[in-house]
């Protein structure tokens, strides 16, 4: 059985998953805020398995040679790097104080959401008819030779996105409001499904198991985590609007991108060993394991 995925299935994952996260789930503040945040994680790992499908030649054609897998030895310098930065920012905010440190990291997060926005703007109208004719007329070309070979093409369709991103950035600086920050968020958190791959379960528990002891020392262990992600205000978390309590419920994003990326992993390998070949159509490519119980099972 051949089993692809179309662009039209991609497109409504991921209007489903900016749907429930940016704002359906926080409409009313009757919603408690573990079901709001059971449904936005669902949203983002239906979505994100979607994402994942691309580095399989046979559902997606890879966009470039340089989408390769994370490998165990990468794995683990993931959690020191965190670590570093973590204590990095907590010195910043102690030596140097957390309103000039917040400055910088909106200014930072506000580009990156901009470039993220902007990002999946143009990849969900791909291949919508209706916007082509407003990608084919260019207002300006800009050189861009210190960074790519050629010259930039800028079309009304791109003004326009750029316009969107920079008003929902704009929205978010001015109001610092749940659901800018959370379509922000998702942006980066889809991002990153779309763009890091484990190659393999034994990377991917290495990275989770390192990941749970460096939860456990800077949470419990120390004031560092905790200091670090009530002191930050950028789009660097899910904020759930609560009934009673004006104050809004958070999940961080590193919280459903790292364990995410284990289950985005479940399909792709489902595909890889169920799926026919793409050099052979007619055989499986399901473990010898699996092959021989099936042969007993026939005879």
């Amino acid at each position: 059985m051949k089993i692809s995925v179309t662009r039209g299935a991609y497109n409504f994952a991921f209007y489903f998953a900016m749907f429930w996260v940016s704002g359906l789930t926080g409409l009313t503040r009757a919603i408690p805020p573990f079901i709001q945040m059971s449904v936005d994680i669902a949203a983002l790992l239906y979505v994100g398995a979607f994402l994942s499908l691309k580095f399989y030649s046979f559902v997606y054609k890879p966009s470039s040679e340089t989408e390769k897998p994370l490998t165990s030895d990468e794995s683990w310098k993931m959690p020191l790097t965190a670590g570093f930065v973590l204590v990095g920012l907590f010195m910043l905010f102690k030596y140097i104080g957390k309103e000039y440190v917040n400055y910088a990291l909106v200014g930072y997060f506000s580009f990156l959401g901009f470039c993220s926005i902007k990002f999946w703007i143009d990849t969900l109208c791909e291949d919508v008819s209706i916007f082509q004719p407003l990608k084919e007329i260019d207002v300006a070309k800009v050189e861009v030779y210190r960074w790519f070979e050629g010259k930039l093409d800028i079309s009304v369709f791109d003004i326009i996105g750029y316009l969107i991103s920079a008003a929902i950035i704009a929205i978010y600086i001015y109001f610092r409001d749940w659901v800018s920050n959370n379509i922000i968020g998702a942006a980066f958190c889809l991002y990153g499904f779309e763009n890091i791959y484990i190659g393999s379960f034994s990377t991917a528990f290495i990275m989770l198991g390192l990941f749970f002891f460096y939860d456990i020392f800077f949470v419990f262990g120390t004031s560092i985590m905790v200091t670090i992600a009530l002191g930050i205000d950028g789009p660097i978390k899910l904020l759930l609007p609560r009934v009673t309590d004006p104050r809004n419920s958070l999940i961080g994003l590193g919280d459903i991108l790292v364990p995410g990326l284990l289950l985005t992993l479940c399909p792709c390998t489902c595909l890889l060993y169920t799926s026919p070949s793409p050099r052979d159509r007619q055989k499986s490519r399901m473990p010898s394991s699996a092959c021989k119980k099936k042969k007993k099972k026939k005879k």
